[in-house]
């Protein structure tokens, strides 16, 4: 492969990751955020800092922060049993 179009294609796709309009944040598989675009940062009411290296459950619903262990293996192997969309809490409450 060339790696020019390689890092150009890498470009663009952290360009669209930064200007998307929709919310959008990457969980490692220890459960930790490691990527968020500013849109997350502003529907969650974090900065981007305030949320990188910390447990995705700080942004859930009480509901999912008491089995948080099972929700993430669950999104993780892709279960049907996740739901598409899923509340998130805001900084605010």
């Amino acid at each position: 492969m060339n790696t020019s179009t390689e890092l150009e294609d890498l470009d663009l796709l952290a360009t669209v990751f930064d200007v998307a309009r929709t919310d959008i944040c990457v969980i490692s598989e220890m459960g930790l955020f490691t990527k968020v675009n500013p849109a997350f940062c502003a529907m969650v009411g974090y900065a981007s800092n305030e949320l990188v290296g910390r447990e995705y459950s700080m942004c859930a619903p009480s509901a999912v922060v008491a089995v948080k262990d099972k929700f993430l293996a669950a999104n993780l192997a892709d279960s049907p049993k996740v739901p598409a969309e899923w509340q998130i809490r805001r900084r605010d409450g």
